[in-house]
């Protein structure tokens, strides 16, 4: 489950056709892990993603004037916690750290007008990110490229859309 806001602004360039930019910063509750073990040593690695941001261009089309359906890409970054232990042979190690990751991001959407300036949106994205060492654990280190599939469903207020407008665009 992600929360976050958003904002943007769209251009209508054609009747049927905008161009807009977004952006939006997103506190995520995700986590992966991950642990091995072997006779005498072994060893935990724990990733979680705490932020996310991103600022995109769209491009959207009006099939009718209260839907718009729209493509978004763009630049996208996270924030990472990391935590790492490992031990064998009598010893143990443990290393923790936080770190952004730059990379990008893309997907498919819809808004679509529930009443006067609202709106609701449904979208798709894929983000891919950077490869990077987020912990240092012994001589090793924990090594995360972090890329996700989200469902995002929003509600938004359009500023400067009149009570009995019915356009998205508008």
């Amino acid at each position: 489950l992600l929360g976050g806001v958003f904002i943007g602004a769209d251009y209508q360039f054609a009747p049927k056709a905008l161009v807009g930019v977004m952006g939006d910063f997103t506190w995520s509750g995700m986590q992966a892990s991950t642990s091995i073990a072997v006779p005498g040593a072994g060893a935990y690695a724990a990733v979680s993603p705490n932020q996310v941001w991103s600022v995109m261009g769209r491009l959207g089309y009006l099939p009718i004037r209260s839907t718009l359906l729209y493509a978004a890409a763009g630049y996208t970054g996270m924030n990472v916690q990391a935590t790492g232990t490992a031990y064998g042979g009598g010893t143990a190690s443990f290393g923790q750290g936080s770190m952004n990751f730059n990379g990008w991001t893309v997907g498919p959407g819809i808004e679509t007008v529930i009443t006067g300036g609202w709106t609701t949106r449904l979208e798709y994205r894929y983000s891919q990110y950077e490869q990077k060492q987020v912990v240092a654990v012994g001589p090793a280190g924990v090594t995360a490229q972090p890329s996700t599939h989200t469902i995002r469903l929003g509600i938004a207020y359009k500023f400067g859309v009149g009570a009995d407008n019915k356009s998205v665009a508008e």
